[in-house]
């Protein structure tokens, strides 16, 4: 009956009357609601094919609401859905995906125009819901799947404030899951503030929730299981990351990094991450390779520059890992590749033989605070490998590390410093509970732990 209502209700609009596959047939629904004056505009459930962005433009009290079983399938270059220079919004419901019709069993859809499977312009604008320059926005009770950008926050040109993004279960995401992104100029003052990230399940990404120039936020409550990295925050200050099971990521479970200050970080629980090390382990072996070459043997820090640079280029054509579905499924998943090995100096055979192999042991931690991250708060989280710490069981070799970049010329200027970190349950750690590299380095820095 609620159908055959809405049905009649277009026709008088003057909506025509096309299967919901059809293009345009959301987007019409939306406009012509809106321009009826409907606030609140309910989606009848079907299969939605959108070709060109949902636009969102200098609007105000408006609420999308899908009913159960709406989908929404993109494969396009642009965002679904687009609100800018708006305020009040609510979306809510929407089961939202990106396919590529080149290859429909791919994970991610990345871009459409060249056919190139990397393309860092192409890659940068498959996007479920984009919100920029806006205020006071909702986002729950969504499923957003297979984007480069999940649910993407930024500012262009005017402070964006209090969004919320809750209850909804973003997966597949090649680059940023849940994110509020925008990168700083020196001295440049964040341009989100009040950003709420809570309550949602964040899996096989990237990018778990991240904050890029955020002051005011929140990260709370969210499950982040198996992403690259967990929760990642950088060039934010003043931020509450706190109640988050973050578990079995490839690398660190919460990255606080460049010039991220006075942000709380606590009662979270980090799980038995670095799964690197299972992976590694495994895909060795098939190769007849040291399987004994695990993440925390490596310290990249020491491997000289020119050797990075000389060999940089082979990590994207190595044949053992390059592109192998065995270890992740996303490319961009090897612009972290670095190589290493245990003794901390390299041949060029060793090099050619383990590039894409093993990673660094930096990202084998619970915690990280890395290239000026000071003056944070870390108490009560819980930072445990299961007993016994093993690739498959759990695998961090600290539960926290105060990161230094050893081949920094200004130590100083990029330690990390006045950092409190008290009353962390950290249990099973392969190497240690805390690894500071400001004594490693030899830097008269301090933090209180």
């Amino acid at each position: 009956m609620r159908q055959m209502i809405f049905t009649l209700f277009l026709l008088v609009l003057g909506v025509p009357l096309a299967d919901a596959s059809d293009a345009g047939f959301l987007d019409a629904i939306i406009k012509q609601n809106i321009a009826a004056g409907k606030k609140v505009i309910s989606i009848p459930a079907g299969n939605y094919t959108v070709r060109g962005s949902i636009r969102l433009t200098d609007l105000s009290d408006v609420e999308l609401v899908a009913s159960p079983g709406t989908t929404v399938v993109a494969s396009q270059n642009a965002p679904v859905f687009l609100i800018a220079k708006s305020s009040r919004i609510r979306i809510k419901g929407f089961t939202i995906r990106s396919v590529d019709p080149r290859n429909p069993q791919s994970p991610v859809a990345f871009g459409f125009s060249s056919g190139k499977a990397l393309d860092s312009s192409e890659n940068a604008t498959t996007t479920g819901i984009k919100i920029v320059d806006s205020s006071a926005i909702t986002v729950s009770d969504c499923t957003v799947k297979g984007f480069y950008r999940g649910i993407y926050i930024t500012s262009s040109n005017v402070v964006t404030r209090d969004i919320t993004v809750k209850n909804c279960v973003v997966t597949d995401c090649g680059y940023l899951s849940i994110t509020a992104y925008k990168v700083l100029k020196p001295k440049q003052e964040q341009p989100m503030v009040n950003i709420t990230i809570k309550d949602n399940e964040v899996r096989s990404s990237e990018m778990g929730p991240t904050f890029i120039g955020v002051r005011n936020g929140t990260i709370s409550g969210n499950k982040v299981t198996r992403n690259i990295i967990g929760i990642r925050i950088e060039q934010s200050n003043n931020n509450l990351i706190s109640e988050n099971t973050v578990s079995e990521n490839l690398k660190m479970g919460i990255w606080v990094y460049n010039h991220s200050s006075y942000n709380t970080i606590s009662k979270n629980v980090i799980a038995n991450n670095n799964l690197q090390a299972e992976k590694i382990k495994k895909i060795a072996r098939k190769h007849k390779l040291d399987e004994n070459y695990l993440p925390g043997d490596l310290v990249c820090s020491d491997v000289a520059p020119e050797k990075l640079k000389h060999y940089g280029p082979t990590a994207r054509s190595h044949p053992v890992l390059a592109f192998n579905p065995e270890f992740w499924p996303y490319p961009t998943a090897y612009e972290h590749i670095t190589p290493g090995n245990k003794f901390g100096t390299v041949d060029e055979d060793s090099y050619k033989k383990y590039w894409g192999i093993y990673f660094c042991q930096w990202s084998g931690v619970g915690i990280e605070l890395r290239n000026a991250a000071s003056y944070n708060q870390l108490r009560d989280n819980r930072i445990y490998n299961t007993a016994p710490a093993t690739p498959s069981t759990g695998y961090m070799f600290y539960g926290i590390r105060i990161s230094q970049l050893g081949l920094m010329k200004d130590k100083e200027a990029y330690a990390s410093r006045g950092n409190v970190i008290r009353n962390n349950k950290i249990e099973n750690m392969v190497k240690g509970d805390i690894l500071d590299d400001n004594k490693r380095f030899k830097v008269n820095i301090k933090n209180e732990y």
